[in-house]
């Protein structure tokens, strides 16, 4: 693993070399659909849609469904914009020097990198609580034993505005499907548990690495309880258990997700090398249960 990219600074000269790159859309979205730039650009589209719902009914019509209508549109452009309206971020041009370290260190494994992905394949729950979904500074390896490593940013609601989230995620590919399970050491006080955690119940309490505060409580779908002691080890849990707290981990069908809330220390060796054995582990443990 070379991992001399990730800690070598570029020169301003290699950044602005790299941004114009990017330009091109090798390296993805230049652009978080949750970041707050494309917050005007949806409370148009929002607008648009209301407006182009309303106008042949009122230049057709021209009665009291004109007004229901009209009340219709103007619910949907207020949501729009309170919904879609975002607080100020750090601007792009100081990204540019570690989002070329990130492509670098890609390359140098033979792996593809992207500075944004708003269109993610995932069926996980991660993936599907909030709006506006977006994986940054996402690393990825292509194949069989592919995994993809990001941060993800989706919004959620709130009375008047939006909050932005900030998780991370490794989805891996398993080889053969799995039966659906979710593992967490947090099962009522962790951030989304409800969401998280909806439609399952716990089927089996598992053993904690010496280094979790508490051990991992297995969920699975009424009536499909599955054992998680065919996908998951020991030396995996302890690995996802670190000082200032434990992943989460979903199985679904043929994808592992591990995932938690804050960036993931993306310039960090060591964190590479833990969340690559977990995928190795993933892997082998998954083909060995297969065969």
């Amino acid at each position: 693993m070379n991992f001399g990219p990730l800690l070598q600074e570029p020169s301003a000269e290699d950044a602005e070399a790299f941004r114009s790159d990017a330009q091109t859309g090798r390296y993805g979205d230049l652009e978080s659909a949750a970041n707050p730039d494309a917050s005007p650009r949806n409370v148009r589209l929002v607008s648009a849609l209301a407006l182009g719902v309303i106008a042949i009914p009122v230049l057709i019509i021209g009665n009291w469904i004109t007004r229901v209508l009209l009340i219709v549109m103007c619910v949907a452009i207020f949501i729009g914009i309170v919904f879609l309206r975002k607080p100020p971020t750090k601007s792009h041009p100081a990204s540019w020097p570690e989002w070329l370290r990130l492509a670098r260190f890609a390359k140098a494994n033979g792996w593809g990198m992207n500075i944004h992905a708003s269109t993610l394949p995932y069926a996980g729950r991660i993936f599907h609580m909030g709006l506006l979904h977006t994986a940054t500074e996402r690393i990825f390896r292509n194949g069989a034993d592919f995994f993809d490593a990001a941060n993800l940013e989706f919004r959620t609601w709130r009375l008047k505005s939006t909050k932005l989230n900030r998780w991370h995620y490794v989805a891996i590919r398993l080889p053969s499907p799995r039966p659906q399970m979710y593992l967490t050491t947090t099962p009522s006080t962790g951030p989304f548990s409800l969401q998280l955690l909806y439609g399952l119940k716990p089927n089996q309490r598992m053993l904690a690495p010496a280094t979790a505060s508490a051990p991992f409580v297995a969920f699975s779908p009424p009536g499909f309880e599955a054992d998680p002691n065919t996908v998951v080890t020991s030396e995996m849990l302890e690995l996802l258990v670190g000082s200032s707290g434990a992943y989460e981990i979903e199985v679904l069908g043929e994808w592992m997700f591990v995932f938690r809330e804050g960036a993931y220390p993306c310039f960090a060796p060591e964190w590479w090398q833990r969340m690559l054995r977990v995928v190795e582990l993933a892997q082998t443990r998954d083909a060995a249960a297969a065969s």
